[in-house]
């Protein structure tokens, strides 16, 4: 951004969407470490009213937030989708959206929200994991299918939807490399509990870890009649996704209205 009066670079400024719980605390922290995008305003439901009155305020409703920032970071979740329509809608400002677990109802409704605004919307803000997907998908094209591929991820206790958004989004990425080889989408297979049967080809299983304070992982097994291979990812910090999401950012100020992905950012 470039400030009128002395035509000299100024920050972007930054709505952090669900401010008070982790990852917005750890995505404040990142724009902490940036010179180019400020942290100023935060919006959260569980806000104090004194809040709103810190040197960084901090709102409890969309309508109390002021319309003067750059872009918005969200990580928060699939009940908060109303919220961001109304701010979409209301402000017209670009949007970073780090949430999972949307209905498709949801996911339209906010798209359509979004037309005309610049969107980046990623299930895992993870550079590795978007590798991750790229490899696998090249891999699913060419081994299946003489492979069987299963999908297995872990994370924290406290994780509310399962699979992940981002083991769905590696299952979709291994879905689009085969439809040049298959007409029909393969089955994701979550639960084998009641088959007394021989495996088939044309599935993706999906299993799923919850325990501890595991931050994330991803891992996606071709399995070979004589040889596997593993393409895995670790999370090692859930400052990861923040500082990912803090790059999305970065990326989406100035951009055209569309919708971008991760993708988009490691193409630059």
């Amino acid at each position: 951004m470039i400030d009128a009066k002395d035509q000299t670079p100024r920050p972007a400024t930054v709505l952090v969407i669900g401010c008070l719980g982790r990852m917005g605390r750890a995505v404040i922290a990142a724009l902490a470490e940036t010179s180019d995008l400020v942290y100023r305003y935060g919006l959260d439901l569980g806000a104090s009213p004194d809040a709103a009155r810190a040197e960084v305020p901090v709102f409890r409703r969309v309508a109390d937030v002021p319309g003067d920032y750059d872009v918005a970071i969200e990580f928060t979740g699939a009940a908060a989708t109303p919220d961001l329509i109304e701010l979409l809608e209301r402000d017209r400002k670009p949007l970073v959206s780090a949430s999972t677990g949307r209905s498709p109802e949801q996911t339209a409704a906010l798209e359509a929200a979004a037309a005309g605004v610049p969107l980046f919307r990623a299930a895992n803000f993870s550079i590795g994991i978007a590798m991750l997907q790229d490899l696998v998908a090249r891999a699913a094209e060419r081994l299946w299918p003489l492979a069987d591929i299963e999908i297995l991820e872990e994370h924290h206790r406290n994780k509310l939807d399962a699979p992940s958004g981002t083991a769905l989004a590696i299952a979709d990425r291994i879905q689009a490399a085969l439809e040049v080889k298959s007409a029909d989408r393969l089955p994701l297979v979550q639960d084998r509990s009641c088959r007394h049967s021989v495996r088939p080809r044309e599935e993706i299983g999906m299993a799923v870890r919850r325990g501890g304070g595991i931050a994330g992982r991803h891992e996606v097994l071709f399995a070979l009649p004589q040889e596997n291979l593993r393409i895995e990812h670790e999370a090692l910090d859930r400052s990861v996704f923040a500082d990912g999401a803090v790059q999305a950012a970065r990326f989406l100020v100035g951009q055209p209205a569309g919708f971008y992905s991760m993708e988009d950012l490691i193409r630059g």
